[in-house]
C-alpha cells in the first residue's frame, strides 16, 4: 500500500513537471552573456494557457526566419530565447543594438575596465536598464556595429519585442519583426547546467533574473 501511494505521488509529480515545465538546450550565442550555447535551461511551460512575460523576461519561444530570409521557414528552427524588451503597446524604435522605448534610449552603464588593454575581438560588457527597472547585462564589439539594421515598430497589446543580450549576434524582433502569444513557449526560470559559465554549484543551477 505504502508503494502504491509513493508510486502515485511521483506519478502526480512527473506529470505536473511535464505539463508546467521544459527543459531545453540553448541552442545559439544571441543570449551572452546571460546564457551560453549549450547550457540546460528549466522553463515556466504551462501546456494549459499561454505564458504572459513582462519586460526583462527571458523568453523561450519558437524562432522566427529573418523577413529578407526567403530559404528559412520557423518550422525548420529550434525553439530558443531571447529578452522581452516591451510587451506593452510601446512603440520600439532601433539602430544597430541602440533601442529606444518611445523615443527614449535605454539607460546603460559601461562595465568593462577602459583600463585594461583587449583583444580587438573582445567585445565591452554594459549593464542595460528598461522602464520597469529591470536590468541585465549585454556586450557589445569594441567598434561601434554598422549596417542597415534599423527601424521603427509599434508593439501592439498582446505582442512582444525581443532582444538579445549579445546584439552582435542575435537574430531577434530588429530582424524579424515582433512575435505573438503563440511564439512564446515559456519562460527561463534556472540554468540547470552552465556550459561555460558556472553556476551555484559549479556549473550547475543559477537562477535567472
Amino acid at each position: 500500500m505504502r508503494l502504491k501511494c509513493v508510486a502515485i505521488a511521483i506519478g502526480i509529480i512527473v506529470a505536473a513537471f511535464v505539463l508546467f515545465f521544459d527543459i531545453s538546450t540553448v541552442q545559439s550565442n544571441a543570449m551572452n552573456p546571460t546564457l551560453w550555447r549549450g547550457d540546460v535551461v528549466l522553463s515556466w511551460n504551462p501546456k494549459l494557457f499561454s505564458v504572459q512575460l513582462a519586460p526583462g523576461d527571458i523568453a523561450l519561444f519558437r524562432p522566427k526566419a529573418a523577413r529578407n530570409d526567403k530559404t528559412s521557414h520557423s518550422t525548420d528552427l529550434e525553439p530558443n530565447f531571447l529578452r522581452c524588451i516591451s510587451s506593452y503597446g510601446e512603440e520600439i524604435s532601433y539602430n544597430q543594438d541602440v533601442l529606444q522605448i518611445n523615443g527614449v534610449s535605454l539607460a546603460r552603464t559601461e562595465l568593462t575596465n577602459r583600463a585594461i588593454v583587449r583583444p580587438v575581438d573582445v567585445p565591452d560588457r554594459w549593464r542595460e536598464t528598461l522602464p520597469n527597472g529591470a536590468h541585465y547585462d549585454i556586450i557589445l564589439p569594441q567598434q561601434r556595429l554598422t549596417g542597415n539594421v534599423s527601424g521603427r515598430v509599434a508593439v501592439e497589446s498582446g505582442m512582444y519585442f525581443l532582444a538579445g543580450d549579445n546584439r552582435m549576434a542575435a537574430l531577434d524582433s530588429r530582424q524579424t519583426g515582433v512575435y505573438s502569444q503563440n511564439d512564446i513557449r515559456g519562460r527561463a526560470l534556472f540554468v540547470l547546467y552552465a556550459s561555460e559559465n558556472n553556476g551555484l554549484i559549479g556549473p550547475l543551477f543559477r537562477a535567472l533574473d
